[in-house]
Order: C-alpha cells, then structure tokens, then sequence
C-alpha cells in the first residue's frame, strides 16, 4: 500500500463504517493499516476501549457519542457510552479539549490548542511538538485539572491513556521518513481538523510498547504525578491503592477486576460469555507485550 496522503486516509476510512459504530476488528485493522500500529498494541488500546465502552452483545461500539446504532444497552450500569464516555478511556487533562466539568469534553478548545502551540514553541525542539514539549503540556494540563476543576479524576486507566495521548502525535502524526518524533505546528494543525498533511507518511515500522514505553517514561519522569482525585478544587488527594503508571500489570488487573465489574456487576448467560470471550482478546495481547497473569473476574467458565 502507498502512504501517501490520499491512500493512508482513503485506506483507513475504508475499514471504518460511515455511521462511525464499528467492531474491534475493524478498529484494529484501520489503526494498523492506516498508522502502522502493531498488532498486539492495537489489539490492547481497541479491546481494553471496548471492554468500557462498546456493547458486547452486539459486538458493536461509537467511535464518538452513544448512539442506538449500537444496539439495545445491556442492563445497567452498563454504560456502552462510545469513545466519548467520560470516565472511561476519555477523562479529564486531554491536550485539547477541556475538562468534562467545564462543559463538552468532545469538543475542540482553541484556547486549549493555542496553549498546545506555546507549549510547543517554547519547548520544543526549533518549535515542533516533541516528548520535551509533551512533558510540559501534560504537567500543564494536570496542575490545571488540580487547581480548578473540583471533579477532577487521575486513576487507573486514565492514567496510563493520558500520558499516552500525549506522545501519540509525535509518533503517529510525524514524517515517518525522519522519524524524529518531532511534528510540526503545521502538522498537527492538519491532523486536529482530520486532515493528513500533504505527503504524509507514516512510521516505517510497526509501532509497540517499546516504542511507546520510553517515551511515556520520560513524560511521567520528568514531572512525576501519583493517581488521585479532587475533593474540591486544589485538593487533591492521593489514591495510592491504585496501580501507578510503572505498574502496567496493576492497570490491566484494576481494569478488569474492578473497572468493568462496576459495569457488569453479575453477568449471565449471553452477556457473561461474550464480556469473558473480550476479556480474553485483551489478556492475549496484554500477554504479548507483558508477563502479567490472566485474572478472571466472573470466572474460568
């Protein structure tokens, strides 16, 4: 497959339904084929977003807002909210949008993004946004979450996606001829209004964690913060039962025994066999990247 422009977005938008409600697979395939994510990566950001915001069921999930096009809800609390259901894979401290107490998460802040582009221009390498200007946006983001959003949430997973989101762009939305790790304004501009930057390619190589992981650590390292949550604005209080970003193995485990369980607290029959037949798709990919142990919360069976 060429990566020029037009055939890495036609490519991607190939694999993904026009109503946005996709299944896994799919996801994994457009992400895969579209920026050269590896497989076992892919396979643990889709399941482990599924798991939280797709119905099982259906076998379907939004890649936006919730939608009926999902199929009918299982019971509650199941949420089947979409990638948009705060709380879940989405939560507070994201790079662009603000935080879901201050009023629409899933909208694009140009406030937020020009401080992304300062951000950027002053830490970054001749201006370009790199893990040194990351570090800073996301230390940013989250002393401003702690200071005035009284609502504010930093525990397992969000905790791991939001340092992730913040190093994908200078991995997925780079050259990847130069594969530097640096984007520039212009780029991510383009990317932010969906749109791929002219002769876009993209990175040469199948990206994993051990692409990922040193560059997450630098963000975390440079400017450490421990899971936690407001009890009013500027009070924040530490969770430390919760799995720290180092402690990935703790995360997978806090996502399973305790994140979808609060969704799906007793699941029979139908529901139970596909919510565990996930489960297992995402331990098979946890599995190939970490030597974590398999946990069961509904059981072997």
């Amino acid at each position: 497959m060429s990566e020029s422009d037009v055939d890495v977005v036609g490519e991607t938008k190939s694999y993904l339904p026009r109503n946005g409600v996709v299944r896994p697979e799919q996801i994994i395939t457009a992400v895969i084929e579209g920026l050269n994510l590896g497989n076992d990566f892919a396979k643990i950001l889709c399941y482990q977003a599924f798991l939280m915001n797709g119905n099982p069921l259906t076998n379907l999930m939004s890649i936006g807002m919730k939608t009926s096009l999902a199929g009918q809800d299982p019971p509650k609390p199941a949420l089947v909210g979409g990638l948009s259901q705060h709380g879940t894979f989405e939560g507070d401290t994201s790079m662009t949008p603000v935080d879901a107490f201050f009023g629409d998460q899933t909208v694009f802040n140009e406030t937020l993004f020009q401080r992304f582009i300062d951000t950027a221009t002053k830490f970054g390498f001749n201006g370009t946004y790199d893990v040194n200007a990351a570090a800073e946006l996301c230390n940013q983001r989250l002393q401003n979450s702690t200071q005035t959003n009284p609502q504010f949430i930093f525990t397992s997973p969000r905790i791991l996606s939001a340092y992730s989101e913040a190093v994908f762009p200078t991995i997925f939305f780079g050259d990847g001829r130069l594969n530097n790790h640096q984007l520039t304004i212009d780029a991510v501009r383009r990317f932010f209004d969906l749109q791929m930057p002219t002769d876009f390619h993209r990175q040469p190589a199948p990206v994993n964690f051990t692409i990922i992981d040193p560059l997450v650590s630098f963000l975390f390292n440079k400017h450490p913060f421990s899971p936690g949550v407001n009890h009013r604005k500027n009070n924040f209080v530490l969770q430390p039962q919760t799995a720290p970003l180092s402690d990935f193995c703790g995360i997978y485990e806090d996502i399973v025994l305790r994140v979808i369980p609060g969704q799906y607290p007793k699941p029979t029959s139908a529901l139970k066999d596909a919510i565990n037949k996930n489960l297992g798709f995402f331990f098979g990919a946890v599995s190939a990247e970490y030597n974590c142990t398999q946990v069961f919360p509904f059981g072997r069976d």
